[in-house]
Formats: C-alpha cells, structure tokens, sequence
C-alpha cells in the first residue's frame, strides 16, 4: 500500500535502532500499486561513514559493530557480487539502483519501472525483483524481494526487512547489530 510507507524512515529509522519486531509484510505487487510518474524521482541520502569489515561469529551468525553515524554497513554477496550495503530496518524490501542491478546479473527494461514507490525523500518509480542470493558471513537467504531504481533516486544498497525478517534472530547488543540463521 503507497500510503504506508515502504521506506520509512530510510536511513533515518537505522538512527534511532533496530527494531525486536519483524513487520509483516504483504505481497510486493500489493505494496506497489500504482503507476510510476517518470517526472517524479527522489535523491537518496548518501552514507558518509566506512564499511566495516564483519567477522563471521559461531555458526551462521555475523555481527556487524555500528558506525560513527550510528548506521549498521557491512559487505554483503547479491547474486554472488561483492556490495557495500546499509542495514535499514525501515525498508520493507532490499533495494538497489539499476546499475547495481545490472552488475549482479538483473535486467530491468524502462517498462518494467511501472510501480511508484515512497521514500523518505518522495516518490521514485521502481521495479520489483527477486534477488536469488543474499549472503553476509556465513548467512546465506535465497530468492529475496527487492526493488530496483533509478540510479538517481538511490545512491547506495539498502537491506531491509526482507532479508532480515528470514533470519531467526537479529538484534543490537553493546553497540553492535548481531544476525543469526
């Protein structure tokens, strides 16, 4: 539903904490109903702190320790391809731009921007996909929902709650987000 936000709070939300709660989310087709206004785009904020580097911990576990900015970044595997990425809890679904897209092998046509979506900055036309691989550390999620824009409306790569809520335990613990599989 466009008038629940699907990116609340974009990088914004991260500042303030993880959240102990999955949200439930419906059907991405649901989410993102209407068309897209090719007029309409929207800047995204661009991070401004270092990826750290994520020690894998016992089993299938990562932790990720916060950033200056009190933002959660780490590098992740999409499609088996190296991405620097954020960690936003208000997001219902990863995204990405289209070149990024297009270096981890999915191809979006302009006909295929055919959803309008909102951000914290506005509106942006975007294309849902399914992600086939999503790993950090040793924690692997396959064929994840995920949104792609335009180059101009996202800067960087947002993990949202869409490979988060696959996990069985994500929280933050003395300054630092841990993940379980």
């Amino acid at each position: 539903m466009i008038k629940n936000a699907i990116f609340v709070g974009m990088v914004v939300g991260i500042a303030f904490g993880v959240p102990m709660f999955y949200l439930n989310t419906t059907k991405l087709s649901e989410n993102l109903n209407q068309p897209a206004q090719p007029e309409q785009t929207a800047v995204a904020v661009q991070p401004q702190e270092t990826v750290k580097k994520v020690p894998a911990l016992i089993g299938a576990a990562v932790a990720i320790p916060m950033g200056n900015g009190g933002h959660f970044q780490a590098d992740f595997k999409l499609n088996g391809r190296k991405v620097q990425a954020l960690i936003d809890t208000g997001a219902t679904y990863i995204a990405i731009n289209r070149s990024t897209a297009a270096r981890i092998g999915i191809k979006i046509a302009a006909k295929d921007m055919k959803y309008k979506i909102a951000t914290a900055n506005g509106q942006a036309a975007a294309a849902p996909v399914i992600i086939r691989d999503v790993a950090i550390g040793k924690i692997r999620v396959f064929d994840v929902q995920a949104v792609v824009m335009e180059d101009n409306a996202l800067d960087g790569v947002l993990i949202g709650m869409s490979f988060l809520k696959q996990l069985n335990k994500f929280a933050v613990e003395n300054q630092t987000l841990i993940m379980k599989q």
